[in-house]
């Protein structure tokens, strides 16, 4: 009476599940597709003739020597009780995005038949995630088109990031699509803020299988991200972000560069006056955007000069904070009392320039302009 029994095990790499089978264990090693073996020992066969065939050829082939085969058989010898089986993978140069395929092999004797799943370890590389063309991707405030929100204005860009199609490697036509998360994060340096700088956003980029089939030989696919700006009145320094790509074992991430609209600047009103002896005139100053830090404008004229130059605040400066950088200030210019009564005919008279130093936040680079005052 021949008994059949029949195992199927469905393990990726459990080749110790294989010491329940009668007569056939795992000893040791991993089948590869890079020529890797998996030794497994047969004990006991009795006094018949056993076989051990591999029943898919095109993933795995048992190993003698120097040779492969599709099949062995095994002829017990009187005084030997254990028979070493070698199995390797084949290589296909096929990438299933699997990581591991599934060797059916097939023990077979006068009186137990069985089979048992070889794991195979794939070897071929799958695609490989580029995103960008490898610099950063550049954008900046005021861009092509503006959104419309809550507080500052919006604007939108959009870049493509590639997915990169290895040399001698064909995806399997199984695959119908390969997908890759993304995500905006901050950078580790000159970083952007998230809500303030760049609106935070993610989602799947997924590339689906073309009509004539996945593409090799260094070919890539693409597809479009959008990135979403904030347009603030705040004249900063060149700031960085990062698009973070994950999938298929791989994190890439994709460095964002934010160049600023804003110019700081002083904006000075009027420009000109006239102001009599202990007469006094006026004109304010203001920022033009917001600055990163508290901003001091102070003016001054020359020593005897014919007028004076004050402010409301201590220090004869103008201070400037992120709150009220967009208030006008007031600089008062007193005309000097010489006490001397000069004839109608010879009026005392000249001209005496208001310059302004400015310090502070992202400002010290500012030349703000001067007021002429005639006396």
């Amino acid at each position: 009476m021949v008994f059949c029994l029949t195992f199927f095990l469905l393990t990726s790499f459990g080749q110790n599940a294989f010491s329940q089978l009668p007569m056939v264990r795992y000893v040791s090693g991993t089948a590869t597709e890079a020529g890797g073996t998996a030794l497994y020992n047969v004990s006991d066969p009795g006094s018949h003739a056993v076989d051990i065939r591999v029943e898919d050829s095109s993933i795995c082939q048992i190993v003698r020597g120097d040779y492969v085969y599709d099949s062995v058989r095994i002829v017990p010898s009187q005084g030997v009780s254990n028979y070493p089986v070698r199995i390797r993978g084949r290589n296909n140069n096929t990438w299933d995005g699997l990581g591991t395929r599934t060797c059916p092999v097939k023990f077979q004797s006068p009186s137990v038949t069985y089979s048992f799943d070889v794991p195979v370890s794939d070897d071929d590389p799958g695609p490989s995630f580029i995103g960008y063309d490898g610099s950063a991707v550049q954008v900046r405030e005021g861009g092509r088109t503006a959104i419309s929100g809550s507080g500052n204005s919006l604007s939108e860009f959009f870049f493509d990031a590639e997915l990169l199609f290895p040399f001698g490697v064909r995806v399997a036509d199984s695959v119908s699509s390969i997908t890759f998360a993304y995500t905006t994060r901050e950078s580790t340096s000159q970083k952007a803020t998230p809500s303030i700088d760049f609106v935070s956003s993610s989602g799947s980029l997924v590339f689906s299988k073309p009509e004539g089939g996945w593409p090799t030989g260094g070919r890539t696919l693409k597809k479009r991200i959008r990135l979403v700006i904030v347009n603030d009145e705040i004249a900063e320094p060149k700031e960085t972000f990062l698009v973070r790509y994950t999938g298929l074992g791989q994190a890439v991430d994709d460095l964002v560069e934010i160049t600023d609209d804003d110019s700081p600047g002083v904006f000075v009103s009027p420009t000109t006056l006239s102001v009599n002896e202990s007469g006094t005139a006026s004109y304010t100053a203001v920022l033009t955007v917001q600055p990163t830090a508290r901003v001091r404008v102070r003016p001054t004229v020359p020593s005897n000069s014919l007028v004076t130059v004050s402010t409301a605040q201590s220090g004869n400066a103008l201070v400037f904070t992120r709150t009220n950088w967009n208030t006008p200030q007031t600089v008062t210019v007193t005309g000097v009392n010489d006490n001397i009564d000069y004839p109608p005919s010879q009026p005392r008279s000249g001209r005496v320039t208001v310059s302004h130093s400015v310090s502070g936040g992202n400002y010290g680079s500012v030349t703000a302009p001067s007021v002429d005052v005639s006396h």
